[in-house]
């Protein structure tokens, strides 16, 4: 991924704190992935 670059170069800045995310956040997150990756395979 390209942001993991960017996220690496913060947290060794200390400007970026890393917290484990809720199951919450995480399923948000694959929903914005499917929406914008999956909707070419959409059949329904």
């Amino acid at each position: 991924m390209k942001n993991t670059g960017f996220l690496n170069k913060l947290k060794k800045q200390e400007k970026l704190e890393i917290i484990e995310p809720s199951e919450e956040i995480k399923q948000v997150y694959i929903e914005k992935f499917r929406n914008r990756f999956c909707k070419k395979g959409k059949n329904r």
